[in-house]
């Protein structure tokens, strides 16, 4: 039996990358089932896992599906010495790029697309702007969120809420989110 439609497999640092990857597909209208194939407990685990996740996913996916990993650039989060995960991550992506596998980095951490987005920024009451490689975005976000709404938080139980009602995932003024949307739509299972 086929299925209607691809399937995206998704490596993800963390949960909320994940969220924001589904919102953001949701929104767009790319019309992919999301599996997520790790368990996102951060970049070490990530980078560490991630050839043999890769290869795990290989052996399951069709020609139609495609694989995308997700991770933030901790450019102002994470000491310069830690970038081995990170550079790992790039490395690794490479080796299997012909497989429809490819590397969406977040800058500086997967809040500043939400922060870019503009159906945030209309919410949260601040002009649309960029706040890629930005430091604290997931502080600031939340910061946001506080003072707009009290009773909720940036946080595991509220973000799916929070994205699914005032997300758009459309209008964005994040560069590297708009390059993460940009591949994804080149790859088999967004395409046609």
């Amino acid at each position: 039996m086929s299925r209607k439609h691809p399937t995206l497999y998704l490596l993800a640092e963390d949960e909320p990358g994940y969220l924001v990857f589904k919102a953001i597909l949701r929104a767009r209208q790319i019309n992919v089932n999301v599996k997520l194939r790790n368990k996102p407990n951060g970049i070490a685990p990530l980078a560490l896992d991630l050839s043999v996740l890769l290869k795990s996913v290989l052996r399951e996916k069709s020609a139609r599906d495609c694989i995308v990993v997700l991770y933030d650039a901790d450019y102002h989060t994470r000491r310069i010495a830690d970038r081995r995960h990170h550079d790992s991550i790039k490395q690794t992506c490479a080796l299997f790029a012909a497989e429809s596998v490819i590397c969406c980095e977040a800058r500086d951490e997967i809040e500043a697309w939400v922060l870019a987005d503009d159906k945030m920024a209309q919410w949260l009451e601040y002009k649309p702007q960029t706040f890629d490689n930005r430091p604290n975005a997931k502080e600031h976000l939340s910061d946001q969120i506080a003072r707009k709404a009290g009773s909720l938080r940036w946080n595991k139980r509220y973000q799916p809420e929070i994205l699914s009602q005032y997300f758009g995932g459309v209008t964005s003024s994040s560069p590297s989110l708009r390059e993460a949307v940009d591949a994804v739509l080149k790859l088999p299972c967004a395409v046609g």
